[in-house]
């Protein structure tokens, strides 16, 4: 799991990139960039869109802090909102 890639490994199956999977690897990512800012994140269940927005409205995880070319070159669009 902790190995680069490597061209000769098995693509990943696109199957692999459902709404719902994306969804909740994001959840995981929230929780853990909430820690690193020193948030405390208590046992149970957690509403991940609100945590989410508290992420975004006070730490600005949805913006961009620097200047970078974008890798995908695709238009910005109001409904990018997740």
């Amino acid at each position: 799991m902790q190995a680069p890639e490597r061209p000769d490994d098995p693509p990943v199956p696109a199957q692999a990139f459902t709404e719902h999977a994306l969804r909740s690897h994001l959840a995981v990512a929230a929780v853990s960039t909430a820690r690193g800012f020193g948030l405390a994140i208590r046992p149970g269940r957690l509403d991940s869109q609100a945590l989410l927005s508290v992420l975004g409205d006070r730490y600005g995880y949805w913006t961009d802090d620097i200047e970078h070319a974008d890798p995908f070159n695709w238009p910005a669009t109001q409904d990018d909102a997740i």
